[in-house]
């Protein structure tokens, strides 16, 4: 063999180990498990202020139609028609809110033909 030869390491076997690769992650398990709280934080959020609106205006709702009806009812067994087939009530309505001037709570029953009967 030759003497320059001498220094060359055999083809099967390399000359100096490579340095390793290393291949980027995307984190802990730490950052993983908090990532998924913020998302299911985030989802419970969302789902419970959806479920909080609906459940609010559906009570509300609720609780306006029930006091409209109240009143209606109210309305109707006070309600006469006189000789002349005007309406007319025989009593005033219990609810203080249609007796006092710019309460914001008032009432009209109207008709074909006539004149409306306002509280």
């Amino acid at each position: 063999m030759h003497a320059g030869h001498q220094d060359e390491a055999p083809a099967d076997i390399p000359a100096e180990p490579q340095p390793r690769q290393y291949v980027r992650t995307t984190g802990s398990v730490s950052r993983r498990m908090l990532l998924v709280a913020i998302a299911w934080i985030l989802l419970l959020l969302v789902g419970g202020g959806y479920a909080l609106d609906r459940v609010l205006v559906t009570t509300v709702t609720r609780n306006f139609d029930d006091q409209l009806d109240y009143v209606l009812k109210a309305m109707i067994f006070t309600a006469e028609i006189d000789s002349n087939g005007e309406v007319m009530n025989n009593r005033e309505l219990a609810d203080q809110r249609f007796l006092e001037y710019n309460s914001g709570a008032y009432w009209q029953i109207s008709g074909k033909g006539h004149e409306p009967y306002i509280s």
